[in-house]
């Protein structure tokens, strides 16, 4: 008379393709609500794949097509999602068309975990993801042998593939954006992870398919305040290009090349950088150069694909350790091939100071040198940097200028073509302290800066000896 129905005993139910088990349930006709009151568990086939939901209650709304569950879990061939309250909206057909999750939202895929608070999922016709919004502070942690990722941000918009098991295919993140991902050549214990860390305010990220279901960054651009740093530690190969870069810029747009194998992590291609770009480059040895400029496009150069048996065997001497690794490719890590930095650049090149190094030696006693242009080129091939229109360089103690100067970046020696006008300043009381009367040699007051001033077509001046030719 009532229209309600109640039981505390364990019961069946059918929800659209859906069969499941609860213990204890309450239906009302009138509302056509039903109650399940625990152990709740559901299960069918989606797109040719299994399905499986629990949760600790459900309420099922046959008027709107809603499924109110607490504490769900979702899982269906290596997927698995939990959330502590989840809100399923069906169509006609009994297929779920929207996925509502609230309150420590964890999905795990492929050794990848994504949490956060809120997440709302739009499913096409087979009840697969279409599109999903995480919101409320987004971590991202993946964990495989070669690759490794931590990420963090605001909000998360992902856009899944059509294929008949979607894959996320675009992700964009909002929000105080922070990506560290740490590589490595192969799985041998010593072998050293190399680091690629991401700020920035927002990151749109392009996925590919990289076999056995994993994914893989194909294209990213950071903006507002983007800043990338690369840490390259070398590999047990060698340690070729190893060193810091860092890269900012307005906005970052980088591409990564695919490996040869989908267990290797993708490689940076390159970076164009777009307002306020700014690169600085720490060699192993402590050499730093820092530029900045309106645009910078740089190439990053694809690391060697061979064995470490080939390589220890052409080593002679190594033939045996390579052989007990036989097999294992070393890619080693990318190193900068190339960049170009355009409008407005300014250089900064320093060299820690060898003497007193070991004792502590002080940033003051360091050798440093400025520059300023219109467009520097690094060549990573030959280590040098060419700076052209209207240069400027100083030092301590000179000012160079030039149409076209060729900075080695390693040795400091430069190469100064067209127009070349050096000013070179001593301090005389410096040379000649104690002379009487307060003068130096040519008469010039003892402490006074004597300035030389030389003009000339082409200038090569050599760091370590101190010799210029003009």
């Amino acid at each position: 008379n009532l229209g309600l129905a109640s039981t505390n005993d364990p019961i069946e139910f059918q929800a659209g393709a859906m069969t499941g088990h609860a213990t204890g349930a309450d239906y009302s006709s009138d509302s056509g609500l039903l109650t399940l009151h625990s152990a709740v568990s559901m299960s069918g086939m989606a797109a040719g794949r299994p399905v499986t939901v629990t949760a600790a209650t459900a309420e099922f709304n046959e008027r709107s097509q809603q499924a109110f569950l607490t504490h769900a879990q979702y899982d269906s061939t290596g997927r698995t999602v939990n959330a502590e309250q989840a809100t399923l909206q069906r169509r006609a057909d009994g297929t779920l068309a929207r996925v509502e999750a609230q309150g420590n939202v964890t999905i795990r895929e492929q050794g990848a975990t994504t949490v956060s608070q809120r997440a709302d999922v739009a499913l096409n016709g087979t009840s697969q993801p279409r599109s999903a919004v995480l919101a409320g502070g987004v971590l991202y942690t993946l964990d495989e042998p070669l690759r490794q990722a931590r990420g963090q941000a605001g909000e998360a918009t992902i856009a899944f593939d059509t294929q008949a098991k979607p894959q996320p295919q675009h992700a964009v993140f909002t929000g105080a954006v922070h990506m560290i991902e740490r590589t490595r050549a192969t799985e041998a214990a010593r072998e050293p992870w190399s680091v690629r860390d991401l700020t920035a305010a927002k990151l749109a990220v392009e996925l590919a398919r990289a076999g056995e279901g994993k994914l893989q960054p194909r294209d990213a651009e950071a903006t507002g305040d983007a800043h990338l740093t690369v840490i390259d530690n070398g590999s047990l190969a060698g340690d070729a290009g190893a060193g810091r870069k860092e890269l900012s810029a307005d906005d970052l747009k980088t591409h990564l090349r695919a490996t040869a194998s989908a267990k290797q992590p993708p490689q940076l291609d390159t970076i164009a950088g777009r307002g306020h770009t700014v690169l600085r480059q720490m060699s192993a040895d402590g050499v730093e150069q820092t530029s900045s400029g309106d645009t910078l496009d740089a190439r990053f150069r694809p690391a060697e694909g061979k064995t470490r048996a080939a390589a220890g065997a052409g080593a002679g001497a190594g033939a045996g350790a390579g052989t007990s690794r036989r097999g294992a490719e070393d890619l080693g890590t990318a190193s900068l091939a190339s960049a170009v930095q355009q409008g407005h650049v300014t250089m900064m090149r320093r060299v820690p100071a060898k003497s007193g190094r070991a004792a502590g030696a002080t940033a003051a006693g360091d050798d440093v040198e400025h520059a300023r242009a219109e467009r520097a080129a690094y060549d990573g091939d030959t280590d040098r940097v060419t700076l052209s229109g209207g240069v400027q360089v100083s030092d301590a103690g000179s000012v160079l200028w030039a149409n076209q100067v060729a900075l080695d970046r390693t040795s400091g020696d430069s190469v100064a073509t067209g127009a070349v006008k050096v000013d070179y300043v001593q301090d005389n009381s410096a040379r000649n302290p104690t002379h009487d009367g307060g003068t130096v040699m040519n008469g010039a007051p003892s402490g006074v800066a004597e300035a030389t001033h030389i003009l000339a077509e082409r200038a090569e001046l050599e760091r370590a000896t101190k010799i210029a030719t003009f």
